[in-house]
């Protein structure tokens, strides 16, 4: 039963959507859907944000010069990487 528990909470772990901002050597870890509108509120220019699979909120980028990176744009079967995806959006090209 304790071993059930463990796998379940991995799982509930690996669900939950992350961008890592990396700003120098520091790494801030930002969680949930709307992880990469508050990861790119705390960037500045240069910064890198790197998005784990799974589903995210749509998002802004005013006026900052910014590296965004994703898990993939497709599932891959192979690997068991999920994409990583916004709401709303069925396709998008970044350029920053």
């Amino acid at each position: 039963m304790m071993a059930l528990g463990c796998m379940l909470a991995a799982q509930r772990q690996n669900d939950v959507v992350t961008a890592t901002l990396q700003h120098g050597n520091e790494l801030t870890v930002f969680k949930m859907a709307n992880a990469l509108n508050e990861a790119i509120n705390a960037a500045v220019d240069r910064d890198v944000i790197t998005l784990s699979e799974g589903t995210i909120n749509a998002f802004t980028i005013d006026g900052k010069s910014l590296s965004i990176y994703g898990a993939g744009f497709e599932d891959d079967d192979v690997t068991g990487t999920r994409a990583s995806r916004i709401n709303g959006v069925s396709s998008f090209m970044l350029r920053c």
